[in-house]
């Protein structure tokens, strides 16, 4: 939290204290506010709400500890990355060559951090990134949206498979869906599967030739080339969208041949 978020705080903690019978006093609160101040306002906010709504331990009025642990709680049960961690995330995938597992907090953060960056303004640049990932966290966990890690691919082609593997390893990405993504991008030459998938995605699922196909794969590797970018979020969406639907159909044709 920031300095001048300690009003609000004051208020949110009375109000929480309100509810067994205690008042507050400006120590009191300089406890609080100094245990707590490594997250965000509104991740406080969330640990309050989360002990009084506690079957066991919000029968009791919240400790400074008793928030660290709803705090600790929240970021484990859900899969979310830190703000550290998300930030050297978001370093790594700056760099085009580099396949990375990011979220959507993490590009939303990025994309606000990096005209900082581009001024080479590290220090302004990660604080905007962190208040704005703990923001995005926020708003996620508080409409019980789930955490989702999606794939940034690098431009070095070779670095794709390892970091793909390395994610299906660590829990990241589900075995089927790493396969499908490792059959997606092999660096092998367009085969028949692939232009089908590709003539699959045509929006009005007309037949195209060869020749159409192959221009259409061409226009979706140039779309990855633009949003590898980081500079235009649409095309990052749209990008986003056609790969999910490239896994899905890669994942089908896998199991008709099984």
């Amino acid at each position: 939290m920031r300095s001048d978020d300690k009003v609000v705080f004051t208020q949110l903690l009375a109000a929480t204290m309100a509810i067994y019978d205690k008042q507050i006093t400006s120590a009191f609160v300089d406890v609080f506010f100094s245990a707590l101040g490594h997250s965000s306002l509104e991740v406080v906010r969330e640990a309050l709400n989360r002990h009084v709504q506690d079957p066991d331990g919000g029968r009791f009025p919240p400790k400074p500890a008793d928030l660290l642990r709803q705090v600790a709680s929240a970021k484990s049960s859900d899969g979310r990355p830190g703000r550290d961690e998300a930030w050297s995330i978001a370093q790594r995938a700056r760099d085009e060559s580099e396949t990375v597992m990011v979220s959507d907090e993490i590009l939303g953060a990025l994309a606000i951090a990096q005209p900082l960056l581009d001024m080479r303004d590290k220090v302004a640049a990660r604080m905007a990134f962190v208040e704005t990932y703990d923001r995005l966290v926020a708003e996620k966990r508080a409409t019980g949206q789930p955490f989702e890690w999606r794939v940034s691919l690098g431009t070095d082609k070779s670095r794709r498979g390892p970091a793909i593997e390395a994610a299906k390893v660590a829990g990241l990405l589900p075995a089927p869906k790493a396969m499908a993504l490792l059959e997606m991008h092999a660096e092998a030459p367009i085969t028949g599967d692939g232009l089908a998938i590709v003539a699959l995605i045509g929006s009005d699922k007309k037949s195209l030739s060869s020749d159409e196909m192959r221009a259409r794969w061409r226009d979706l590797r140039s779309k990855i080339g633009t949003a590898k970018q980081g500079k235009h979020l649409q095309a990052r969406q749209d990008l986003k969208d056609a790969e999910r639907e490239l896994e899905e159909l890669a994942r089908k044709k896998k199991n008709s041949t099984d």
